[in-house]
């Protein structure tokens, strides 16, 4: 139950006695009294984001048990943190799933399980920073497979509209990529990735050249060119192919390019 839905409580209450009261003494006059509590109930839906927000920042919601598994089963990282570590990650996740909007392209609620995929890399990515929820990008949406779209008209697993802060997913590779990280692409760490440059463009970011592609394939075991034709990409940027890699392969990725994962470290 959410904080600013509990504060409501009390203003229904208000106005059923005050109704009661009218109703039971012809006391017109005090119908206007009755317009404080509804004004209260009209601020508090308003605000209600912000309301919450300040609640969970002293009472966080308790983790969630089937997303913990999720994790213990399909994220090696997860697992690599101590105790403590897993659970500002916990926190910070069930933080990041009431914060964001989840939906199926043709409208209706997504499962908790598909949300908490893509919520593991934005946590993930961010966890030494204050700010984690990649502010404004707040939507999130999702076709079951490839698909066009008017940026990009032709069957593709992902994009980013960096100007409306929407990310667009293809299901079936999303969690092909979570599950199977070491045979298949994640386009969530790939596009969370440009996300984050893009929110955090005044950092001094590295400037890698393309000569380094060719280790990236090393790192991954993935060609650019069989990424491309799974997930229907014209290209791939270096900068978040990079983040990516580094966050989803980091050990391979300190053994073939030590100095580059250093200056990621942030």
């Amino acid at each position: 139950m959410q904080f600013s839905k509990l504060l409501i409580a009390p203003c229904l209450i208000v106005i059923g006695i005050l109704a009661y009261i009218i109703f039971q003494n012809d006391w017109v006059w005090l119908s206007w009294y009755v317009a404080i509590p509804a004004i209260m109930i009209a601020l508090l839906f308003v605000f209600s984001p912000q309301i919450d927000w300040w609640f969970w920042q002293y009472f966080p919601p308790k983790a969630d048990k089937k997303i913990q598994a999720l994790y213990r089963k399909y994220v090696p990282q997860y697992n690599e943190l101590a105790p403590e570590e897993q659970e500002f990650i916990d926190i910070r996740v069930s933080l990041f799933l009431r914060s964001k909007i989840f939906q199926w392209a043709g409208g209706g609620d997504t499962p908790q399980d598909l949300n908490a995929i893509i919520a593991w890399p934005a946590v993930y990515m961010t966890r030494r920073h204050k700010d984690f929820l990649l502010e404004p990008y707040d939507r999130y949406v999702f076709y079951k497979k490839l698909f066009p779209s008017p940026e990009h008209p032709y069957p593709h697993a992902s994009e980013v509209n960096h100007e409306d802060g929407v990310f667009v997913f293809s299901v079936d590779m999303l969690s092909t990529g979570f599950q199977e990280p070491e045979l298949y692409f994640n386009p969530a760490w790939y596009e969370i990735s440009a996300a984050w440059m893009q929110k955090n463009a005044k950092w001094n970011w590295p400037k890698p050249t393309d000569d380094i592609r060719p280790k990236l394939e090393q790192i991954s075991g993935f060609t650019e060119a069989d990424i491309m034709k799974m997930y229907g990409y014209k290209q791939l940027d270096l900068m978040p192919l990079v983040v990516h890699h580094y966050f989803a392969f980091e050990a391979a990725f300190r053994l073939h390019l030590p100095e580059l994962a250093n200056e990621l470290i942030r």
